[in-house]
């Protein structure tokens, strides 16, 4: 029988008595199973090193080193990167669960445990093992295509896309709209010379990469809600991606991207939870125009609906000056009805009786004009005087008086 197709299990605890009905119990009733046993982490550590089990079972408390310190190990060890840690916490014990998934394990049990409960665990680990031996196949071939494909980085684009669209039906028209939208705020907020368009527009198109190993069940979903993960699987996306877009030398500045995707702007993001000026610009203004569109492909809410919830959330989850962009493109493309005919224009172009249809924001985040002014020569003057310290955000949006 090929190795690929046997679990190896291995449980590290001190409890003699734990680890020897553990063992009975995969042995029963997972088939193609080894299992290993370890009394202390340092020796739990060596069989890891030296069996490369597919699956470790393995008590937080431990002589030696502790479950803590093996999962953290585990995560920074590329080549032990994809081992599947499963933390036994006692059941008085009141440790953070979500830390503990945070900080590397991908799933906890309380201990003692139930059978039945450890059945449940196993299974799905079992299965996600073999999700991600599966794509780790699939990625060797895409590895391979993207060798023959460097030369057209595009066809490498939709090869992926296409990939994706295999498990996430939704897919390629919310990622295209991610992309346009994405495409249009960093040409309006960074500098010619910090603006890679290539790499924000492949940033958006495979940001979803990481969420291949989900199950059926959750691949559908979005990855976060209001700034909070939907399953604690989802911490794995991150990581997920970095893994898969790492091995792609084209991708190498696009993999810093995706991976920051997910940190909110307040620090209580993953997967490292930076803060504002530490993630990435285009990560910023992926993840705003990410959830805009997941919103509205999983909610009811109208387009206002969604601005103004996501304006009450800046400084928390985002970056403030993509949001007002944001707004600007969902008004320039038309995606945002509000009855009244406007369009966007440049400062220079302004003219007494204008009305301005939507707020004036500089980059500062000051609201020099509000929405429904009539423009005067003396608040043109303002706008103009202003902009020279603080720059306007974007362009100014109008309303067009359509001549009877």
């Amino acid at each position: 029988m090929a190795v690929e197709n046997i679990n190896r299990f291995l449980i590290i605890d001190d409890d003699q008595a734990a680890v020897l009905n553990l063992t009975d119990f995969i042995s029963k009733n997972f088939m193609n199973s080894i299992v290993y046993t370890a009394g202390d982490g340092n020796n739990g550590w060596n069989m890891i090193e030296k069996y490369n089990p597919t699956i470790v079972i393995s008590s937080i408390s431990i002589p030696g080193i502790s479950g803590a310190k093996i999962y953290k190990k585990l995560r920074q060890t590329p080549e032990l990167s994809s081992v599947y840690f499963i933390a036994m916490i006692p059941e008085v014990d009141k440790l953070n669960r979500v830390k503990i998934l945070e900080e590397g394990a991908d799933d906890f049990i309380n201990k003692p445990f139930l059978l039945e409960e450890m059945y449940a665990k196993l299974t799905v680990a079992i299965r996600f093992c073999s999700l991600r031996t599966n794509r780790n196949e699939e990625n060797d071939l895409l590895r391979e295509l993207a060798a023959e494909l460097e030369s057209d980085i595009n066809d490498i684009l939709m090869f992926s896309i296409t990939f994706i669209r295999q498990r996430i039906t939704y897919a390629p028209a919310l990622l295209k709209e991610v992309a346009q939208a994405s495409v249009y705020i960093a040409k309006a907020l960074l500098k010619a010379d910090d603006f890679d368009n290539f790499d924000i527009k492949a940033a958006s198109y495979l940001v979803y990469t990481g969420k291949m190993f989900l199950s059926d069940e959750l691949v559908e979903k979005p990855i976060m809600l209001d700034g909070q993960v939907t399953h604690e699987l989802m911490y794995r996306v991150p990581v997920e991606s970095r893994e898969i877009l790492s091995k792609i030398k084209r991708f190498k500045d696009i993999m810093p991207i995706v991976y920051h995707v997910y940190e909110n702007y307040d620090g209580t993001g993953f997967p490292e939870r930076l803060k504002t000026w530490q993630i990435p610009f285009p990560s910023r203004i992926i993840r705003a125009c990410l959830d805009y569109f997941e919103t509205l492909q999983f909610t009811n809410m109208s387009p206002m609906q969604i601005i103004n919830n996501m304006q009450n959330q800046a400084k928390r989850l985002y970056d403030a000056r993509v949001i007002t962009i944001l707004e600007q493109y969902l008004a320039a493309t038309k995606a945002w009805k509000t009855g009244i005919n406007e369009r966007p224009i440049k400062l220079q172009d302004l003219k007494e009786d204008m009305l301005v249809t939507r707020d004036v924001i500089t980059n500062n985040g000051m609201k020099l004009i509000p929405a429904g002014t009539k423009l005067s020569a003396e608040r043109i003057s303002k706008i103009i005087s202003h902009n020279s310290s603080d720059p306007v955000l974007g362009n100014i949006f109008i309303q067009i008086i359509e001549n009877k």
